[in-house]
């Protein structure tokens, strides 16, 4: 491979990861932990080839946004590996990939969406990269979301409103927009509704509507079986844990390997992946990036947000906020949207003013290493998007579950502007609640 690319050896810590998972290889499951910048997509790319090799079947290299999958085929380029690649309903490389001749590189959507075209039985192997990320991406995936501006989101709410009769209120409240209000329709009123939900659903062409049927697929055998949550955003139906065994490639002949730079817990990769991987740690011994924590001056939100905009006015930032009601606070900023992320990241990349990038509930897939950008704002404490983790996270709070996906998530958005041992920056922490809740846990193992 160093006769066709520029990458002439490995370090030593990724040749014991390689040396860790090879005595391992034949297991169904395995993950290497790799700290951030500590090359685990060179490691991956080199066990996805091994495994072609091997196997000369169909092996997926499965990154969690299309930036990555860019990422991880330039480094593929530079250390001699041809690829194949799948993403927006485009291939490149179809036809090597189909015969078993090339790693094809793709996301998390387009291998767990319903009616994926690459969810078939010759799958033989699949390494997915940042897998600690995962477990958002794939319950949006198998999650059904009716918007509520949705035509089936009025009768549904009043089908659902009698399970709610001595709460009445807090229904409406829900209803009405309260961001503090996620409710969970009980176990037992979803089962009793299951049919008449589904009647609904079907009569309103969420099998046909390009919005809803692909997570259609996940669920239609599954409505009385499935979690039911709803706020004043919409009305969600999800299953508690995502039925990934029924995948084709989670069958006990496939190999999966799991990339990681945070060691996220048991229970995070079972609720994920259903399973829990033999794990292979190269005990990195490379130096960490240099990193500043800065708490801003401030009794409260409002203040600390305004101390923080004064310390970063004459500097290049990245900052991310939880949600869009928190994006309205910081407005002289560049919102990053969906359909030109790569576009706006690259101009931001390379900026050399005093550009400031907002990301709104983006904690990974976004790099930004060197001078890309040297200073992070997070405001406020990370937070989960479904309907199902709000639910979690706000009303059950479950302390133990809670505390270490929010921990994922911050050490994930760190990541961002530390992509090496030779990156060093600034995070500002911004926001009273992100505060108290690093001091409650700075001592535990997953921060």
């Amino acid at each position: 491979l160093t006769l066709r690319g520029p990458v002439e050896k490995l370090r030593d810590s990724q040749a014991r990861a390689l040396r860790g998972w090879n005595g391992v290889r034949n297991r169904s499951d395995v993950a290497i932990e790799r700290s951030t910048g500590a090359g685990k997509t060179l490691v991956g790319l080199l066990i996805g080839q091994s495994l072609i090799n091997e196997l000369s079947r169909r092996v997926l290299f499965v990154c969690p946004t299309r930036q990555l999958v860019d990422q991880a085929k330039s480094r593929a380029v530079e250390c001699g590996i041809t690829t194949s690649s799948y993403g927006g309903q485009a291939w490149e490389g179809e036809a090597d990939y189909r015969d078993g001749r090339r790693l094809c590189l793709t996301n998390y959507a387009a291998v767990f969406y319903g009616k994926s075209i690459i969810a078939d039985p010759d799958v033989g192997a699949l390494i997915f990269d940042d897998a600690h990320a995962a477990e958002p991406v794939l319950r949006d995936c198998f999650t059904l979301k009716i918007d509520r501006n949705h035509s089936l989101f009025d009768s549904l709410r009043d089908l659902i409103r009698e399970d709610f009769t001595a709460t009445s209120q807090s229904f409406e409240d829900a209803i009405a927009g309260d961001s503090s209000k996620t409710l969970f329709l009980p176990t037992f009123s979803a089962l009793a509704k299951a049919d008449r939900v589904r009647g609904h659903l079907l009569n309103a062409g969420v099998d046909t509507d390009q919005n809803t049927k692909f997570a259609w697929e996940h669920l239609k055998d599954q409505i009385e079986a499935s979690m039911v949550c709803l706020s004043g955003r919409g009305i969600e139906f999800a299953p508690p844990v995502l039925p990934v065994h029924k995948l084709p490639y989670f069958a006990d002949t496939v190999r999966r390997i799991f990339l990681s730079a945070t060691s996220p817990s048991k229970v995070s990769f079972v609720r994920a992946f259903g399973a829990v991987p033999e794990p292979v740690s190269p005990g990195d011994q490379s130096r960490e990036a240099e990193r500043l924590f800065v708490y801003p001056v401030g009794n409260n939100d409002a203040e600390q947000r305004e101390e923080t905009t004064r310390l970063i006015a004459p500097r290049k930032s990245c900052i991310i906020v939880p949600n869009n009601r928190s994006a309205t606070q910081w407005p002289e900023t560049t919102i990053l949207s969906s359909d030109k992320a790569s576009l706006s990241i690259d101009q931001f990349a390379a900026s050399k003013g005093e550009d400031k990038l907002l990301l709104v509930s983006r904690y990974d897939g976004i790099d930004l290493p060197g001078e890309a950008c040297r200073v992070l704002v997070m405001d406020g404490l990370p937070r989960g998007e479904s309907l199902v983790d709000r639910f979690i996270d706000e009303t059950l709070k479950v302390v133990s579950l809670r505390a270490v996906r929010t921990a994922v998530r911050f050490n994930q958005a760190v990541g961002r502007i530390f992509r090496s041992e030779t990156d060093h920056g600034v995070v500002i922490l911004c926001g009273v609640g992100l505060r108290s809740w690093l001091q409650s846990n700075l001592n535990r193992s997953y921060l």
